[in-house]
């Protein structure tokens, strides 16, 4: 296939002056139309890796986003450079949406960013059929499985959905972190054709680990207050498990902090979760507090204390959420606030899958959790031990680190 712009014009207009080592040779690999995968920390600027090919090759580019949030954000981006960007959503009138797929199917956009679900939507299968596809990104994409075996099956169809188009589009898929076997299932599942794998390295030295036991849900309010009271933060999220729970939490801290704090999760009106985004981009409130499973990949840059309330269910979602803070380098805090009940109500959660084998591998994770929730050791080695990669030395900077004065290597 041929592009229809040179690499530098591309650049250019995205705003990039220079590329880093980790970007060019999945660039290369994608631009040689090889099926790619990336798995790179939330702070090293991954879509670019897909934004320059999409505006070098002919055709349109369909980015598929976990979260509607996600759309939103990378299109207003893409517009500032004038790049021919748009999304389709159910927050979009029929005709709206029908509009924008006149538009690529004249060739008038560039990148179309939809959700899973949009995907088994039957008058946008039969539309998109008459668009030239290039290309087919799967952003996040961990959330193929861990989401997809979870609650939102429609990411366990965006491979059969690829394979059914005409024109055997390119494939990337890009995330923080999955280990080895969830590699596998990834591309397996997106029909990947012996896909080159890029992996690079997942720590970052800038972000402190630290975690508290408190043996009530008043007990971490009163640790979240004395930590949002307590230091120069930038900007807070604070994740929460449940809708419920991330009410509770969310009228607590307005209480506090009047005027500061935003909510976001799956069952508020579409508009008031763009509106709060917005908010929380733009610096006018500090703090948001989310649900785990509605809430990831927003470029706030500013952002440097990450508290998750509850137990996450993985290493890997707890890596890929607390991961949001210190996207500049920036020294931030990641604060994992721990009740024994989190186990147990996540266990309970979990009993009930029906595939046997995805509950076996979603109860090893938690037990993974558990232990780094009780860990004594280095919580960076410990964290990056389960994902795959080995730290040689203590980290110096977590709270068990400190906790035993371990120093930081020269």
């Amino acid at each position: 296939m041929e592009t229809k712009r040179d690499k530098k014009r591309a650049m250019a207009q995205l705003g990039i002056k220079k590329l880093v080592n980790y970007q060019i040779a999945p660039i290369n690999s994608i631009l040689d139309e090889n099926d790619t995968f990336v798995i790179a920390p939330p702070s090293a600027y991954r879509s670019e890796i897909f934004q320059i090919p999409a505006l070098m090759f002919p055709g349109l580019t369909l980015v598929i986003e976990p979260t509607v949030t996600l759309l939103y954000e990378r299109v207003g981006k893409l517009q500032l450079y004038d790049v021919r960007a748009d999304y389709i959503d159910s927050s979009r009138t029929n005709e709206e949406n029908v509009n924008i797929l006149r538009k690529a199917q004249k060739g008038k956009l560039e990148l179309l960013f939809v959700t899973p679900e949009r995907l088994q939507n039957q008058r946008f299968q039969r539309e998109i059929e008459d668009v030239f596809i290039s290309l087919v990104v799967v952003d996040e994409a961990h959330c193929v499985t861990s989401w997809g075996y979870g609650f939102q099956s429609a990411f366990l169809k965006i491979g059969e959905f690829i394979d059914s188009l005409p024109d055997s589009p390119t494939k990337i898929a890009l995330t923080a972190a999955a280990l080895p076997q969830e590699r596998e299932d990834i591309c397996e599942l997106l029909f990947m054709k012996q896909a080159n794998v890029f992996i690079n390295s997942l720590y970052r030295s800038n972000l402190h680990f630290v975690k508290y036991v408190c043996n009530t849900d008043l007990e971490k309010i009163d640790r979240m207050r004395h930590l949002l009271n307590g230091r120069d933060y930038q900007s807070c999220v604070v994740y929460c498990n449940t809708v419920n729970m991330t009410d509770r939490v969310y009228k607590t801290l307005n209480e506090l902090f009047p005027e500061k704090v935003v909510e976001h999760h799956s069952k508020m009106d579409s508009a008031e979760r763009k509106e709060n985004d917005l908010l929380f981009l733009n610096g006018e409130r500090r703090i948001m507090v989310a649900t785990s499973s509605s809430y990831l990949g927003l470029n706030s840059s500013d952002v440097d204390l990450v508290i998750h309330f509850d137990l996450p269910r993985s290493p890997m979602d707890y890596y890929q959420q607390a991961g949001r803070a210190g996207q500049l380098g920036q020294a931030s805090k990641c604060v994992l606030l721990y009740n024994e009940n989190d186990y147990i109500m996540n266990r309970a959660i979990i009993s009930k899958t029906d595939n046997v084998a995805v509950r076996e591998r979603m109860l090893v994770a938690l037990d993974q959790m558990k232990e780094y929730a009780n860990s004594s050791t280095c919580l960076a080695q410990q964290l990056l031990s389960v994902l795959g990669e080995t730290l040689d030395t203590p980290c110096g900077k977590c709270i068990n680190c400190q906790k035993g004065r371990v120093k930081v290597p020269i």
